[in-house]
C-alpha cells in the first residue's frame, strides 16, 4: 500500500483541506476509513463502499464521500489506485445547494457535483512527484482554482464560524461549549443554526467526530485504549466504546487489531 497526502497550507485551505494519492495492491483486504471529511475519490477501477455491513453504492470509479458521520470499508476485486480531494466541512453548504440528495449521509457519483475538467485534474494527482513540493503545490493550486471557478458564486462563510471549526479540530474536539463560544462571538443558538446550515450536523456531533478521529489515530499508533479515552475527555471506557462503535460499527479493541488500515494525519 502507498499513501501520499498533502495538506493545503493557510490561507489557501479555506475550502480544500488536502489532496492525496492511494494505491492498494491487495484487494482482498478492505481498508478502514475513520475520517470525517467530505471527499471526492477518483479510482482507476471499480470500487464499492460499505458501512456497518450495509452497501452504500454500487461499484463506481468516481465517488463523492459526503458522510460526515461515516466510517466504513472500500472493497475491490483487483488492485486499484485512488486520487482524492478532502474538503473543509463547510463546503457541504455550497455543494448541497439545489441538490435533492442529502450529502451529509450519502455517497454518490462524483460527476453529479463536479465538472469533467475538475475530475480530470484530480486524476492527474497519480502522475505527480509527491516528494517534490513544487509539483504538489502546483497541483493543489490548480484544483483550488477550478473549484473556486465552479462555485465562486456561493462563497459566504463567516470567518468566526471557520475559526470555531478550526479551534475544535485543533483541540481534538474536547472543548466545552463555554470554551468554544469566544471563537464564535455569537449566541449558542446561532452557533447551532450555523453548524446545521454549513455542515449539516450539530456542534456536539462534529466534536464527537473529531474526537473519534483523533482516538483512531492514537490507537493505530499503539496507545492504550483507556488512556486514549481519558485523554480525550471521556470519563470511562464504556462511554468511549459506545461512541466509537456508533461511528465505526466496531469497538476500539476490534479496530486496534484490524490489518491493512489507512489513516492520515491531516
Amino acid at each position: 500500500m502507498i499513501l501520499k497526502e498533502y495538506k493545503i497550507p493557510y490561507p489557501n485551505n479555506n475550502y480544500i483541506n488536502s489532496i492525496y494519492y492511494f494505491e492498494c495492491f491487495n484487494p482482498n483486504h478492505s481498508f478502514f476509513l475513520p475520517d470525517g471529511h467530505l471527499e471526492l475519490m477518483v479510482s482507476d477501477s471499480a470500487i464499492s463502499v460499505s458501512s456497518k455491513s450495509r452497501q452504500i453504492i454500487s461499484p463506481s470509479k468516481i465517488l463523492f464521500w459526503g458522510q460526515l458521520r461515516f466510517s466504513g470499508n472500500v472493497n475491490a476485486v483487483s488492485s486499484y489506485k485512488i486520487c482524492g480531494v478532502k474538503f473543509q466541512p463547510w463546503t457541504l453548504n455550497f455543494l448541497s445547494k439545489n441538490r435533492s440528495v442529502n450529502l451529509v449521509d450519502s455517497i454518490i457519483d462524483g460527476t453529479t457535483l463536479f465538472s469533467n475538467k475538475f475530475i480530470d485534474n484530480v486524476k492527474l494527482l497519480a502522475s505527480i512527484d509527491w516528494s517534490c513540493n513544487l509539483q504538489r503545490e502546483l497541483a493543489s493550486k490548480k484544483i483550488i482554482q477550478l473549484f473556486l471557478t465552479e462555485y465562486s458564486g456561493n462563497w459566504m462563510v463567516k470567518n468566526n464560524f471557520k475559526n470555531t471549526v478550526f479551534s475544535i479540530k485543533d483541540k481534538n474536539g474536547i472543548q466545552s461549549l463555554a470554551e468554544i463560544l469566544p471563537y464564535y462571538r455569537q449566541s449558542v443558538r446561532t452557533l447551532g443554526n450555523d453548524f446545521m446550515k454549513y455542515i449539516g450536523i450539530s456542534p456536539k456531533e462534529y466534536q464527537t467526530i473529531v474526537r473519534i478521529r483523533k482516538s483512531s489515530l492514537d490507537i493505530k499508533k499503539g496507545k492504550n485504549i483507556l488512556h486514549t479515552a481519558l485523554d480525550l475527555g471521556y470519563f470511562d471506557n464504556a462511554h468511549f466504546t459506545n461512541e466509537f462503535k456508533k461511528l465505526s460499527g466496531i469497538s476500539p479493541k476490534q479496530f486496534s487489531t484490524q490489518k491493512n488500515l489507512v489513516l492520515c494525519e491531516v
